[in-house]
């Protein structure tokens, strides 16, 4: 699977949010799933979403698998 398919399902909510938990449990709410970004950076700027009743907004990345985290070195990525 492409990760540009991955983006398309995201921005434009192609999947069932009503289950959508975390790997622990927590719910997931996507209030507003971004800005797509086409340049480099982030995925998606302004995402907004609840994780187990705790509001989140900022930038998102989508990947296919978890270990691209490390592989694109966002674990070193600043604010």
């Amino acid at each position: 699977m492409k990760e540009e398919f991955l983006h398309y399902l995201w921005l434009h909510k192609k999947f069932s949010s009503d289950l959508l938990t975390t790997s622990d449990g927590l719910g997931i709410e996507i209030i507003r799933t971004g800005t797509h970004n086409l340049n480099s950076g982030p995925d998606f700027f302004n995402a907004q979403l609840t994780i187990g009743g705790q509001f989140w907004a900022g930038t998102l990345e989508v990947h296919c698998k978890s270990s691209d985290w490390y592989a694109h070195h966002h674990e070193t990525d600043t604010a």
